[in-house]
């Protein structure tokens, strides 16, 4: 039986889809310092820089600093933190 060329692509993005599963795990958070970082403003006024994951990379002398820090907004819960990386947040309505 012939099968045509929507019942392959169906078939073939059925197995990506229940094959895709089997890679589904947490990803540990790679960076140097999980501290504040006070010189970064996030591209506003207000944001709190503590704590952040600060990672710094060379490259033919130039020297790249990549930070990330999560934060609450508007009257919401504070998140908290485990210290390496990884934040939590009480559900929102």
């Amino acid at each position: 039986m012939k099968k045509s060329i929507k019942q392959i692509l169906g078939l073939a993005v059925a197995g990506l889809l229940t094959s895709s599963s089997a890679f589904a795990a947490g990803i540990a958070p790679e960076y140097d310092t999980f501290n504040d970082f006070p010189t970064a403003t996030y591209g506003g006024t207000g944001i709190p820089t503590d704590p952040s994951a600060v990672s710094s990379f060379s490259d033919n002398g130039n020297v790249f600093t990549l930070a990330l820090t999560a934060h609450q907004r508007y009257s919401n819960p504070a998140l908290s933190n485990d210290g390496a990386g990884t934040f939590s947040a009480t559900p929102g309505l």
